[in-house]
């Protein structure tokens, strides 16, 4: 597993992979939802900005996971973390996260910032096994 920045190379594949988080994200909503890709375009257009740091994990033939970074001076805001489903419980995600926490580190910072829906049950127990 390689975890590294994204680049524009990248964009074909995170875009697909933004929509199906939008799906999923949907769905702890009790939302049905089909991709949207044209929306996750236009949603990674916006995180291409300098507040942004998107990290990628990718296998030997794809794109499998990403983290967005909102970063605001010294905070970083972990705005979105997402793993593919058939790849998850390999660590992709706390290899990501990691990212997260040394980009705060390396700002001066002391804590990542997590938003998360209170029926994401998935991310609670990611994050709450994360902290320890």
């Amino acid at each position: 597993m390689n975890i590294r920045r994204y680049t524009p190379e990248d964009t074909e594949q995170i875009v697909s992979l933004i929509a199906d988080f939008r799906v999923f994200l949907a769905s702890i909503k009790s939302l049905s939802k089909k991709p949207d890709i044209e929306s996750a375009r236009i949603e990674l257009e916006d995180y291409l900005s300098d507040r942004y740091r998107i990290y990628i994990a990718e296998d030997e033939v794809s794109i499998v996971g990403y983290l967005v970074c909102k970063v605001d001076h010294n905070t970083v805001w972990a705005e979105s973390l997402f793993v593919k489903p058939s790849m998850r419980r390999r660590g992709i995600g706390t290899a990501l996260y990691c990212e997260a926490e040394s980009l705060t580190e390396s700002l001066g910072g002391n804590s990542v910032y997590n938003w998360v829906h209170p029926n994401n049950n998935e991310i609670i127990h990611f994050l709450k096994k994360t902290w320890h």
